[in-house]
């Protein structure tokens, strides 16, 4: 009998299991319990900072737009008005064949970031002067991966499409030539770039946009001071800072020293210095250091000559197919369309002030002034 309860309750210890109970106490926090929303909670829901994301995202958590469409386009209508001229041809980007890749809005708390990845294959033609013979060629330029932020280490290979006629040597001058278009091509690149954030909002754009008011603003509050003194600038005590940032310097003099009088004493300055024009603007240009493959450097600097202190700007230099396989600031100079290149981004450039710059290619481009807005 005893064994028979003793494997009884063996059997149900085996069957059975713990587990813990906590009673409620005085103390306990209460049940949650629905509660109705009042007027002043659906107004505070109301008067909320408006989500970068879309309607239903209100938490403004992850949400990826696709821009290939519009990447694309972009792309292809930018690269085919690359064109160059070389010591002895010329070639031009005619098409965009393959364009594969993607594009993308992030929205990832309420911060909207942009990215893309992108290969590309650019059918080129041109014409080179091979053994006193003019000859067409014709290839493709391929442009291996390139992501957001890194074209800075954006590569090209070359391909030529004929090489049955042309000699070993011929080949790798035309290829010389060609690695040339890495640099527009990098620029353009860049182009898009900013476009792509700037179209998309982006964040910076804004602050960006501000910086530029900023410094509009305080030029023109300049102008109108000095156009609102009754005093005489004289040269006698003069300061110059130069700032220098990468390869771009801009110097600039200051003048310290106000004499009052009725105004410019031009019978002692002369009367051609009532006004400024093209030929204050001096240009010059040297050879420097080549590039480590071989590449010749040149070195420009674009000086404010005025002999009546005018401040000049929108100056614009006649330079032909100027490009160059060195990355310039385009705030620097840049080239606008064939034979027009702008200097400073066309802001005002004081006397005495100059901006210089290098450029890389297999010759130096002639320089002149062709206009500027006094």
């Amino acid at each position: 009998m005893e064994s028979s309860s003793s494997s009884e309750v063996a059997e149900k210890q085996s069957n059975s299991y713990t587990y813990w109970v906590r009673n409620s106490t005085k103390d306990a926090a209460p049940i949650p319990v629905p509660r109705k929303l009042t007027q002043q909670d659906i107004l505070s829901n109301q008067q909320q900072q408006p989500q970068s994301g879309s309607v239903w995202n209100k938490a403004g958590t992850w949400e990826e737009k696709n821009l290939n469409s519009w990447a694309s386009c972009r792309i292809k209508e930018l690269l085919p008005a690359v064109i160059l001229e070389f010591s002895t041809g010329k070639a031009e980007i005619a098409d965009v064949s393959k364009c594969e890749g993607d594009a993308f809005l992030v929205t990832v708390r309420n911060k909207k970031r942009v990215g893309y990845t992108y290969e590309l294959t650019l059918t080129f033609k041109g014409e080179w002067c091979i053994q006193e013979e003019n000859k067409k060629i014709n290839g493709h330029i391929d442009v291996p991966e390139f992501t957001f932020g890194e074209l800075d280490d954006l590569k090209i290979e070359i391909r030529l499409s004929e090489e049955k006629d042309l000699v070993q040597q011929d080949k790798l001058r035309i290829k010389q030539d060609l690695n040339l278009f890495l640099q527009p091509i990098r620029e353009k690149l860049l182009q898009f770039e900013l476009e792509l954030k700037d179209s998309f909002r982006m964040k910076g754009s804004s602050s960006l946009g501000l910086a530029f008011v900023t410094t509009a603003f305080s030029v023109g509050l300049m102008v109108t001071i000095y156009n609102g003194l009754q005093h005489h600038i004289d040269l006698d005590e003069a300061s110059t800072t130069t700032v220098v940032e990468g390869n771009y310097t801009v110097s600039a003099s200051h003048h310290r020293k106000l004499l009052q009088a009725s105004g410019p004493d031009y019978s002692r300055i002369g009367p051609w210095s009532r006004r400024c024009s093209a030929s204050d603007i001096n240009v010059n240009q040297g050879q420097t250091t080549p590039l480590p493959n071989g590449i010749p450097t040149y070195t420009v600097n674009i000086m404010n000559l005025s002999p009546a202190g005018c401040t000049i700007s929108g100056i614009h230099l006649s330079c032909g197919w100027f490009s160059s396989a060195r990355l310039i600031n385009p705030s620097i100079f840049r080239r606008l369309g064939y034979d027009d290149c702008l200097v400073n981004d066309g802001n005002p450039l004081a006397s005495g002030a100059a901006v210089s710059f290098q450029y890389a290619n297999s010759f130096s481009y002639p320089l002149s002034v062709s206009s500027v807005t006094c």
